[in-house]
């Protein structure tokens, strides 16, 4: 009889943890297990102009970054545009860029400047997984990396390893399922000329030196 007591004392016990304990679902399809697991330092290749460079993902920075030479920024179409080259950094060639401006962000440097960066979208590819990021178009020659991938890039496509380079296991191939071109001039209707635009009138986002790592 005692020992009886004793089972279902327990079994009462049981039912109530069960009855508390949350439940974990079951991973989706979505979820973290498709994340690729990538190194610190990865190869990425730029759809247009096509070349592959060495990018550093890091989760430390929030927006990711392209080593470029702004030209000019401009207003035409009714848009703002900026004109920027980037270098191939395997033959020094540099290819010059058209991308109307997403935004524009100033970077608080650690010694209290302001740094302002126009961003554009750039079709990119890393670990056969194609993506058009946005990307702050800054002067990355002082840096081993000219591209950094932040967490707005990576956090829907890898775990980064960071003890680990060059993990990735796909390559990326050409030709891209779609294109990175800027928007067509609009048929029948005559070009506008570029006015010169220096950022007057743009929002700026703040950001810290933080969320732009080497």
């Amino acid at each position: 009889m005692q020992s009886t007591s004793i089972g279902f004392f327990y079994t009462l016990i049981l039912s109530a943890l069960l009855l508390v304990l949350p439940v974990q679902p079951a991973v989706s399809d979505d979820g973290p297990r498709n994340l690729k697991i990538l190194g610190w330092v990865e190869n990425a290749y730029l759809i247009e102009p096509d070349f592959e460079l060495k990018a550093k993902l890091d989760t430390g920075a929030l927006t990711s970054s392209l080593d470029a030479r702004i030209i000019k920024k401009f207003r035409q179409y009714g848009k703002r545009w900026v004109r920027f080259a980037v270098r191939n950094p395997d033959t020094g060639e540099e290819t010059v860029l058209v991308r109307e401006r997403e935004r524009t962000i100033g970077i608080v440097q650690h010694e209290g400047d302001n740094e302002i960066r126009p961003t554009v979208k750039m079709a990119v590819c890393i670990a056969g997984i194609e993506q058009l990021i946005e990307v702050s178009l800054v002067n990355r020659s002082r840096f081993k990396y000219p591209l950094l991938l932040g967490r707005r890039t990576l956090e829907n496509i890898a775990i980064i390893h960071p003890g680990e380079t060059f993990m990735a296991e796909s390559k990326c191939k050409a030709p891209p399922s779609h294109s990175d071109e800027i928007e067509p001039r609009p048929q029948g209707v005559a070009a506008e000329e570029e006015i010169d635009d220096a950022g007057e009138g743009d929002c700026i986002e703040q950001l810290s030196a933080e969320d732009d790592s080497a």
